[in-house]
């Protein structure tokens, strides 16, 4: 097939890492590609986590994917300085019911791990560490 354009193909592998991020966490992965174009994967690992059995709870949750477009614009300028960062419970612009990991990249990329306030939070920053060496 033809080759993809640098661009293009650094997006196909922020995708990947996404994925691969949602495995090793089980948890949701927002990619904002400058702040007008998302992908999100693991919704499924996400709503698995026990925290959201409870139905009435995942329903009020479930909100945070219908509200992306509007959060990630603050999140690109929370996030302009390319360090990681937790947000949990007030601070967390998605809800206090979970909590964000996130990162800002070079291109104007955002890169945001969400999952319970319980996650992994030291694993989701050597994830997001990473991309220093990848992209």
């Amino acid at each position: 097939g033809e080759a993809l354009s640098p661009h293009r193909e650094i997006d196909r592998k922020l995708k990947v890492f996404a994925r691969i991020v949602s495995e090793m966490c089980g948890t949701a992965v927002i990619v904002s590609f400058k702040k007008d174009s998302l992908y999100y994967t693991g919704i499924s690992h996400f709503f698995s986590q026990p925290e959201f059995q409870d139905f009435s709870f995942t329903v009020s949750v479930s909100g945070i994917f219908d509200t992306c477009e509007e959060v990630m614009p603050g999140l690109h300028k929370e996030y302009s300085d390319k360090m990681p960062r937790i947000s949990i419970g007030s601070e967390n612009p998605f809800g206090t019911m979970c909590s964000v990991v996130g990162k800002k990249l070079d291109n104007d990329v955002l890169i945001a791990i969400l999952g319970p306030l319980r996650m992994r939070y030291s694993r989701a920053l050597t994830l997001l560490n990473y991309t220093n060496d990848v992209f």
